[in-house]
């Protein structure tokens, strides 16, 4: 399938859900390997070229990108913990999921937060990424926080 044949139909239901305002303030990612959005082969979950490229560049989405369980074979079989922290975050996922505690392996978060820290602090992540993904997380924590306070007013009211 070619990228013109891709963007007419496969990314058709993406672009709508984009287009409508407020409708998608979170993307998960997939562990997939798709060679027309990255060339280098890249699971989207660790491409700059899709998340960056395609998601945010191109299709304009400005929430936050959380990527999918990376305790999955796909990544886990094929990447470093330490590798696969540093390009998710680097390639723009803002939220890391480990959530596969039937793994082999089970991941402490504290190791996780230390392995994040020493990239950031031998400036393989920039801490300027870490903090626009913060600012995009707390952006949707205070949305969600005004949603409750009208639904509890509502309900205080009836």
């Amino acid at each position: 399938m070619n990228m013109a044949v891709m963007k007419k139909k496969e990314l058709k239901p993406y672009q709508y859900l984009l287009a409508q305002k407020d409708a998608c303030p979170i993307v998960m990612t997939a562990h997939v390997v798709n060679r027309h959005l990255d060339p280098g082969g890249k699971p989207a979950t660790l491409s700059k070229a899709i998340i960056q490229g395609k998601l945010r560049d191109e299709m304009g989405f400005q929430g936050i990108v959380s990527t999918d369980c990376m305790q999955m074979s796909a990544i886990a079989d094929n990447y470093s913990l330490s590798e696969a922290l540093k390009l998710s975050i680097n390639a723009g996922a803002d939220m890391l999921i480990f959530s596969n505690q039937q793994s082999p392996v089970w991941q402490n978060p504290a190791d996780v937060i230390d392995l994040i820290y020493a990239h950031v602090k031998s400036g393989e992540i920039k801490s300027s990424r870490i903090e626009s993904a913060y600012q995009r997380i707390i952006h949707l924590k205070k949305k969600l926080s005004d949603v409750d306070k009208n639904i509890a007013n509502i309900i205080d009211t009836q």
